[in-house]
């Protein structure tokens, strides 16, 4: 029943799609601020010239969001004091390069203020950010009359967005850094990150953060539910169809808490957020992500998550997370993790994980049990079968438990030693040179029998999903690079590119996924099943020296397969 309500989503779409498509060729040039902001809500626009703003497009007491097309063309932005926009709507920004500096005393982001963005009135209907560098600087100040329990977002491009709104990035880049400074934390809850401070649906492919995300502050002013992370500080705030997805992403800026710090999110979820299950969805869904970034929070610090809000056996709470590499340095005071720092769900899915990363006590005070797989309080892991195949370095052997629950009386079945886990196949102790040699990266894809990690050997230092390096196969009783891989690539669809096979561009850190076009939806594979434009163009596949493009095939059935990836319709599993 599920899917037969997807295909009918997914035919609609498709029908649209074919009736909203604009050429480059309609758009109208924009090469002055003047021009800038004058131009209609809802047109197509291409910008001519660099520009420097110093008001925002939309700004007013009840701003004016901006729902249509906007291709920067390559040139830059040069913001003064205020973002570009004011708001987005269902808009598509691209090929935008956002520099200067923004200090502010309310939400903020280089590139909007708010999204408003409506993401359930179609299952899609987020703001599209495409192929943008985002340069400029971002600081906002929270003031000290914030009003008690309010939010706010800081983020290189995206402030706080509206309830139940979304943004979607392809392939952007954030270089700048996000600043948070608050001194009231008890009663207020701040939001930090490299894309997006506060977005109730937040997806994301191909991007990268190499920004600094911190909080700069007193950790003893961190009683509330405030956060730093790569990419976004907070989803699914608001209880409904909200979701996270975030794929081939990389982050290498420092990260610095408040109370929650993540590679790629610090806090997700609420009591009775139903996000979009009845589509086959999974709420937190992060897929072969690299975090080399240091991250540091006052209680919970995760190399890809801090906090998730997962709840017991509620299918609509759960986290997917699979293929990820974390390195760099993880502390805190509280929960210190390789992948998530706390979360509650024996349906959680983590698996085919590797983590490199140093781990240390954030000051001498910090709580004895820090050091763990998974923070949990009420659920028993022991439950759980989709805790597998993940490894990780301990040489200093500080790690003593797979979970742990702080609260003796009514959770100790919860505190869950290491060893078990370690015997339980959740979790593999494995040196720096076993990662090195290939063997880990053949055993997670022999394992999954996908080929989820590449590594070229003698370069790499561990596994990873990067497609820009080697296949790994096995020879005899070691490992060696090969031409073509043993596993199957990933079942996924892609629906950020039209079927095209083309080569693709990357870079030593790039995580571009490899595509397969086909023209039935069981016949295409590709790297991930959430991202799409208002007018696809292109596909990359595989790095060069890879095989396994087909040509394309273009037709109702590819542009259904591509649509129901933009409604986050399917979960595949590996």
């Amino acid at each position: 029943m599920r899917k037969t309500f997807s295909i009918i989503i997914s035919v609609l779409m498709v029908l649209s799609l074919c009736v909203v498509g604009i050429s480059a060729d309609d758009a109208t040039k924009v090469t002055t601020a003047a021009e800038f902001l004058a131009m209609q809500a809802d047109g197509n626009y291409i910008l001519d010239a660099d520009i420097v703003v110093t008001a925002s497009y939309g700004a007013g007491e009840t701003p004016t969001a901006f729902v249509g097309t906007f291709d920067g063309n390559g040139h830059t932005i040069t913001v003064s004091g205020a973002p570009v926009f004011a708001d987005l709507g269902k808009a598509v920004i691209k090929n935008l390069t956002i520099d200067g500096t923004i200090e502010s005393d309310t939400n903020v982001g280089a590139l909007a203020t708010t999204c408003s963005a409506k993401i359930f009135d179609e299952f899609s209907d987020y703001a599209v950010i495409e192929k943008c560098v985002n340069k400029a600087n971002v600081t906002m100040t929270v003031p000290d009359t914030a009003e008690k329990d309010s939010y706010w977002g800081v983020g290189g491009f995206i402030g706080k967005a509206g309830a139940d709104c979304g943004a979607m990035f392809v392939e952007c880049v954030n270089e700048g850094a996000i600043t948070v400074k608050c001194t009231k934390t008890e009663s207020c809850r701040f939001y930090a990150g490299g894309f997006a401070g506060i977005c109730d649906t937040f997806l994301a492919r191909n991007s990268e953060n190499k920004g600094d995300v911190k909080f700069d502050g007193d950790y003893a002013n961190c009683l509330g539910q405030d956060g730093s992370a790569g990419f976004v500080g907070r989803v699914a705030m608001t209880a409904n169809f909200n979701f996270c997805n975030i794929e081939y992403c990389v982050n290498s800026g420092t990260i610095k808490g408040g109370r929650y710090a993540g590679g790629f999110l610090a806090y997700s979820g609420l009591g009775n957020n139903t996000c979009q299950y009845l589509m086959d969805n999974t709420p937190y869904r992060f897929f072969g992500n690299i975090n080399t970034g240091d991250i540091e929070a006052k209680g919970w610090a995760g190399g890809i998550a801090g906090y998730c809000y997962c709840n017991g056996t509620n299918d609509a709470q759960t986290f997917d997370i699979e293929f990820n590499l974390v390195s760099g340095k993880i502390v805190s005071d509280k929960w210190c993790a390789p992948f998530v720092g706390y979360s509650n769900s024996t349906k959680n899915t983590l698996m085919y994980n590797v983590s490199n990363a140093e781990f240390a006590k954030r000051t001498e005070e910090a709580a004895t049990f820090m050091f763990v797989f998974l923070g949990c309080s009420s659920s028993n892991y022991k439950d759980n079968t989709t805790f597998l195949h993940n490894y990780i370095v301990d040489e200093a052997g500080i790690f003593k438990y797979l979970t742990y629950a702080e609260d003796e009386s009514k959770y100790a079945a919860n505190r869950i030693e290491l060893a078990w886990g370690i015997d339980n196949n959740y979790v593999t102790i494995v040196t720096p040179a076993q990662l090195a040699s290939g063997e880990i990266t053949y055993k997670i894809n022999a394992a999954a029998q996908k080929n989820g990690f590449n590594q070229t050997l003698g370069t790499d230092q561990t596994p990873t999903p990067a497609v820009t390096s080697s296949y790994v196969v096995k020879d005899g009783n070691n490992y060696k690079n090969a031409a073509t891989a043993e596993f199957d690539p990933f079942d996924l669809i892609d629906i950020t590119k039209a079927p095209e096979t083309t080569k693709g561009e990357t870079t030593a850190k790039a995580t571009t996924a490899e595509v397969t076009t086909a023209a039935a939806p069981t016949e295409t594979t590709a790297a991930a099943p959430t991202e799409t434009t208002a007018a696809p163009t292109d596909v990359t596949t595989a790095a060069t020296g890879k095989d396994g493009g087909c040509k394309s095939v273009i037709g109702i059935g590819v542009a259904i397969v591509a649509v129901l990836g933009a409604a986050y319709v399917s979960k595949k599993k590996f």
